[in-house]
């Protein structure tokens, strides 16, 4: 368990590092597609559930009704960043 923790938290390190490097370094394409939004905020809270086991936290949502269902943008994008906010506050 220790070690697949481990093999995770490096994993998402390195894949921060190349995301800022490549946004950095105007890299990044981003893509203009309709996506539902709800679904792509669902999709990485539930990546992200298993590693509120044994800690004290719950790792809940809520869209505002504000929010139009269908936006128009990167949808991997926004689920990479979001991975990345929801992961690191996490750990600490």
């Amino acid at each position: 368990a220790t070690c697949s923790r481990s093999a995770q938290s490096l994993t998402t390190i390195l894949d921060d590092i190349l995301l800022f490097s490549r946004a950095d370094g105007g890299g990044i394409k981003l893509e203009r597609l309709s996506f539902n939004v709800r679904d792509v905020v669902e999709d990485a809270v539930t990546v992200l559930a298993s590693q509120t086991n044994g800690k004290a936290v719950d790792l809940v949502y809520t869209v505002s009704r504000n929010v139009p269902e269908r936006l128009i943008g990167d949808p991997t994008r926004l689920r990479q960043v979001m991975l990345i906010f929801l992961s690191n506050a996490l750990k600490f």
